[in-house]
C-alpha cells in the first residue's frame, strides 16, 4: 500500500542499512516526518531499538517511543534500529535491491511493476526525507528533491511523466567552503535537484507525504510546466 511505499521511499533517502541485517536511520526527533515514521513502526513492526545520541558529545541513551511520540525529545539525534527480520518478505526483497551511499541510491529495480498509490508512496517518502516545498510562486508550489543521486531522481521523474506530472531535472552549482563547528566542510559531490508540480487531479498520489498534505501546498493546474 501506499504506507509501505512511503517507508521505502524514506529508507531509500534517509537509511542505511547496519551489519546487513538491520535498517537504521537518524533522525531529527520533533520533526512532523520522524513522527509519521514512528508511528508506521509504531503500529506495524514488533522489535526495534530507539536512542539518542548528543550532537556535541556523541554520548548515547535509551529514550522510550512513547516520549518521542510526545514530542519530549527536544536535543540530539534519534538513531532507529530496525531488524529486517520485521518486515514481510516482500519488503525485505524490495531493500536488498537498494544500493548504498548516497550517490548510488535508487528505487528497487522492480518499482514500476507495482501499483501507483505504491510508488507515489515510494516518492513521497523521498519528499518528506529529501525535499522541501518552496512557495515562492504566487499561484503554484512545487516539492524540490536534492540529492546526489541522478540515478533516483531520473527514476522519479519517469514515473512522474508517465502518470502526467511534470518535473524539471537540474544540476545545482557548487556552494563551495562552509564554516561547521570550527571546522571548514568543502563539498566533493555532485547535486542534482528535482523540482515537481503536481496537479490537484493528482494529489490522493502523495496523501502520505506531510510535506505536502500538513503544509499549505498550492497544486498547479493541469499543463502547469
Amino acid at each position: 500500500n501506499a504506507l509501505d511505499g512511503w517507508l521505502v521511499g524514506f529508507f531509500v533517502a534517509e537509511g542505511y542499512f547496519k551489519g546487513g541485517h538491520y535498517l537504521e536511520f537518524e533522525l531529527i526527533p520533533k520533526s512532523p516526518e520522524t513522527h509519521n515514521f514512528l508511528a508506521y513502526l509504531d503500529h506495524k513492526i514488533a522489535g526495534f531499538s530507539t536512542s539518542l545520541r548528543n550532537r556535541e558529545t556523541s554520548e548515547w541513551s535509551t529514550v522510550d517511543l512513547g516520549n518521542v511520540l510526545m514530542n519530549q525529545l527536544l536535543e540530539g539525534i534519534l538513531v532507529i534500529n530496525i531488524d529486517l527480520s520485521q518486515f514481510s518478505s516482500e519488503l525485505r526483497n524490495l531493500f536488498s535491491q537498494i544500493r548504498p551511499y548516497s550517490e548510488n541510491k535508487n528505487f528497487p529495480i522492480e518499482f514500476l511493476n507495482y501499483s501507483n498509490e505504491f510508488i507515489g508512496g515510494l516518492v513521497a517518502g523521498v519528499i518528506d526525507s529529501d525535499g522541501n516545498v518552496r512557495n515562492n510562486d504566487k499561484w503554484v508550489s512545487r516539492a524540490v528533491v536534492r540529492l546526489t543521486s541522478k540515478t533516483l531522481l531520473s527514476q522519479m521523474q519517469f514515473w512522474l511523466h508517465s502518470q502526467g506530472i511534470n518535473s524539471s531535472l537540474s544540476t545545482i552549482d557548487p556552494f563551495g567552503e562552509r564554516k561547521y563547528n570550527n571546522r571548514t566542510i568543502a563539498s566533493r559531490k555532485q547535486f542534482y535537484a528535482l523540482s515537481i508540480y503536481i496537479p490537484e487531479a493528482k494529489a490522493g498520489l502523495f496523501s502520505q507525504s506531510t510535506k505536502i498534505t500538513h503544509g499549505e501546498f498550492k497544486f498547479s493546474k493541469e499543463g502547469h510546466c
